[in-house]
């Protein structure tokens, strides 16, 4: 007596292949995305330091600018859209040492927080206004 040998249905061959392909693209897919999300942040992180660098150079700026017209020790603060800006400038010899902070506003301040120290000397000056050179730039 022959026996008949039944071939198994081939229905259903193509899932297991189907399914581990299926696995590979959607774990490639979400490591791309977490690298992207990194990156973004990353990006960002960088983005507000540098705003807080521009914040530092502009306190900077307008400490020149106020020493220029009263050459006093003096300080100012002000918060602005982007951030805040801190500068002082005290006397040092024939000159001025100005302090300026600047802390962008996005993410956290010990990340954004920049500072540019500039050496100034007077060169000449009339009274109620003075000429001022930088001797010395520094950004921390």
């Amino acid at each position: 007596m022959k026996m008949k040998w039944k071939q198994a249905p081939l229905r259903g061959m193509a899932l297991l292949p189907t399914l581990i392909l299926m696995s590979i693209i959607a774990t490639t897919i979400a490591a791309v995305l977490r690298e992207n999300i990194a990156q973004r942040a990353h990006l960002k992180t960088q983005v507000d330091s540098l705003q807080g660098f521009y914040l530092a150079e502009s306190g900077a700026q307008e400490a020149l600018h106020r020493l220029a017209a009263n050459p006093a020790a003096g300080s100012l603060a002000r918060d602005v859209e982007s951030g805040s800006i801190a500068a002082q400038w005290t006397p040092v010899g024939n000159g001025f040492r100005i302090v300026s902070v600047g802390v962008g506003r996005r993410t956290a301040p010990e990340v954004t927080r920049r500072r540019v120290t500039l050496e100034v000397q007077r060169v000449q000056g009339k009274p109620g206004a003075a000429t001022l050179r930088v001797i010395e730039w520094k950004q921390d």
